[in-house]
């Protein structure tokens, strides 16, 4: 297991963890919780949540970044079961591209899914992107992983 401390420290350098507050990343998921902390590929992000129109980009997240150091808030994909309604992190998932990541945490919440509880085979096979253009295979596998990559877990020790 990679333990939370490797996670937000050691990153190999295609991960923007190191950008979010550790009480943050920690504070995502945990007993009966619809919450899933993933490391998400920035492209799968940008392409579930709704397009963001060129005349709406903003520089605000390298605005902040620079100023504050790191966010205080994680990403996240809101789902409701086979379609995502919701999301929070586009301008974060556009910076980071642009500074060369190609990964972010994110916080993959469905309203209907308790992911201590769902046995995986119940899982949806595919999801749809906000907008309803897209669909995709359901990314999160029975291991809990996006699409195989290693999920967070904190394992109490910073």
């Amino acid at each position: 297991m990679i333990s939370f401390k490797q996670l937000f420290h050691e990153n190999d350098g295609t991960s923007a963890s190191r950008f979010f507050s550790q009480d943050a990343l920690k504070g995502v998921g945990g007993f009966k919780s619809r919450s899933l902390l993933v490391e998400m590929p920035l492209d799968d992000f940008l392409n579930l949540a709704q397009p963001l129109p060129e005349d709406q980009q903003r520089e605000d997240a390298e605005k902040w970044l620079k100023e504050k150091n790191v966010f205080q808030d994680i990403p996240y994909i809101l789902t409701d079961l086979e379609k995502v309604t919701g999301h929070e992190g586009r301008h974060r998932a556009i910076l980071f591209k642009k500074l060369g990541y190609s990964t972010m945490p994110v916080e993959f919440r469905d309203y209907v899914i308790r992911w201590d509880e769902e046995d995986p085979k119940d899982f949806p096979e595919t999801l749809k992107s906000e907008d309803g253009e897209r669909e995709f295979n359901y990314p999160i596998t029975d291991d809990l992983k996006w699409g195989g990559l290693t999920p967070y877990e904190w394992d109490g020790q910073i």
